[in-house]
């Protein structure tokens, strides 16, 4: 068994490594939304929707959950494990 906490056991996947590309991942979306004064669902994005203009001001409590649970899919893909609470805290405050 792996005794650093950097890497998980299985595959020697640098978990800070992942940690920092979803945080710039979450960043590129957020400093968009802060240009834009519009929050945009990261999937529109990436879909390459049209009319993510139309994303109601309502929304943006949800879309903030899908772009952390998005980040906390992807984390757990890539890691093996689910993120442990001081990694959440640590990436979205």
């Amino acid at each position: 068994m792996n005794s650093n906490p950097i890497y998980n056991n299985k595959e020697k996947v640098n978990v800070e490594q992942v940690k920092r590309e979803i945080e710039e991942k979450t960043e590129k979306i957020v400093g968009l939304a802060y240009k834009t004064g519009r929050l945009v669902n990261p999937l529109d994005l990436v879909n390459k929707k049209d009319d993510v203009s139309k994303t109601k001001i309502d929304d943006s409590e949800k879309l903030l959950i899908n772009i952390m649970g998005s980040g906390a899919k992807e984390f757990n893909e890539k890691v093996g494990r689910q993120m442990t609470y001081g990694e959440m805290r640590e990436m979205w405050g």
